[in-house]
């Protein structure tokens, strides 16, 4: 062999291994890209969760606020109607009245 091949064949692999080098350092690149992809993606998946678990208990908190509202504001109408009646009853006198009560007596025993 000629030492110009020598040299050659000594480029070539030298040549080689300089490209083995580059995708050695291009793959690791890759791989830590990778991996910092896939951690961002499961912290954001992660936040998703919480996100969705917040919104959940802030939901269930608004209709049970909702239902409790309406059940007092349904007491409170209710209460206001009972009151109103009370106030009518006592405003109406019943006045004795003979025939009536004959007649409200006959009512009654008539059902027994």
């Amino acid at each position: 062999m000629k030492m110009s091949e020598i040299q050659g064949q000594d480029e070539y692999i030298k040549t080689l291994k300089q490209i083995k080098e580059v995708e050695d350092k291009a793959q690791k690149e890759i791989e830590e890209t990778k991996l910092k992809v896939e951690n961002e993606i499961a912290i954001l998946d992660q936040d998703l969760k919480n996100a969705i678990a917040t919104s959940n208990e802030k939901g269930k908190k608004l209709v049970e606020d909702s239902i409790d509202n309406a059940r007092k504001e349904a007491q409170n109408e209710a209460d206001s109607i009972i009151n109103e009646a009370k106030e009518k009853a006592k405003s109406y006198k019943f006045k004795s009245d003979q025939k009536l009560i004959k007649e409200l007596i006959q009512i009654l025993f008539s059902k027994i």
